[in-house]
């Protein structure tokens, strides 16, 4: 079974549940249940991570997407992204390709981060955490994200980030 119906870099929990028809016929059934639908208790594995959806790798850069953009830390509506304390605020760049160098400058021209995408999972998926490659938490302001395929071909979006 697949759920389809997943908000990007949201966290989901599961459970599985049974359920079986006794037949009324079922000889060696408890005579109570007989002709009945039972149905397990729910089986709950604590996971402290969740799951989130996993998107496959894409080859054209320009089907990657930055969400949310614009970013706003204060933004009420940032529960039904998904994000429930402060552990999963990010910015999510999703339809990445399989590899591919992601650089993040200020509108200024510096090198705010630098993250090499080739994950032994192949996904589209990589979620920055706002910190800077000198592990500093990055000002309000305009920036751009440049993508470099291994195969030189690049591409540019810019973002904004509210605090």
């Amino acid at each position: 079974m697949t759920d389809n119906a997943t908000k990007v870099g949201a966290q989901y929990y599961y459970y599985v549940q049974s359920k079986a028809l006794v037949a009324p016929d079922e000889q060696n059934a408890d005579p109570g249940t007989r002709g009945q639908v039972l149905v397990s208790s729910r089986l709950l594995i604590p996971d402290v991570t969740g799951s989130v959806r996993r998107y496959p790798p894409q080859d054209d850069l320009s089907k990657i997407r930055i969400t949310p953009n614009p970013y706003n830390i204060s933004d009420p509506r940032i529960l039904e992204y998904g994000w429930q304390s402060t552990s999963y605020y990010g910015l999510l760049f999703v339809n990445l390709p399989a590899t591919v160098t992601i650089r993040i400058f200020t509108e200024n021209g510096d090198l705010v981060t630098e993250h090499f995408h080739d994950e032994p999972i192949k996904t589209g998926l990589w979620k920055w955490d706002l910190v800077s490659r000198n592990q500093q938490v990055i000002n309000s302001g305009v920036y751009i994200a440049h993508f470099q395929t291994p195969e030189g071909n690049t591409s540019y979006q810019k973002f904004v980030v509210v605090r």
